[in-house]
């Protein structure tokens, strides 16, 4: 009766154990989850905020008004901001480029997808018509 009681006693000290052992891995889970979220939340907050700097940039030169913008201080979200213009046959394409927070210099050519990797890029291509609508 002795001898039975004192392997109990063992084994439940090592249930406790594994329990914990268990709880801490699920912990760090969920801890790893959460800071995905948190970059990834940061991520697309620059990324709205780059469509609404390209919406405002194609509005105003669909307008045809001189820009008193200053675009530098528009952007004081998106580090390194620029921008570039092209036009051709009454169309225009305004790109807005930023450095993402933690990573290298973002690709020059803005694909939905960086190359060589599942990160989104860190830019925005907004295509319009240029001029005032018929």
């Amino acid at each position: 009766m002795r001898h039975a009681r004192a392997a109990m006693a063992g084994s439940s000290l090592l249930e406790v154990a594994i329990a914990l052992l268990l709880l801490a891995g699920a912990t760090v889970g969920v801890l790893g989850t959460q800071l995905t979220m948190r970059h990834l939340e940061v991520d697309l907050a620059m990324r709205a905020q780059a469509w609404r700097l390209a919406d405002s940039r194609a509005e105003l030169a669909r307008s045809e008004s001189a820009s008193t913008v200053d675009w530098a201080r528009a952007t004081p979200d998106l580090p390194g901001a620029r921008f570039d213009e092209a036009t051709r046959d009454g169309h225009a394409l305004v790109t807005v480029f930023w450095r993402r927070r933690g990573h290298g210099a973002a690709p020059r050519a803005c694909d939905q997808w960086a190359s060589g990797t599942r990160e989104l890029a860190a830019c925005v291509a907004l295509a319009y018509s240029e001029g005032p609508l018929p």
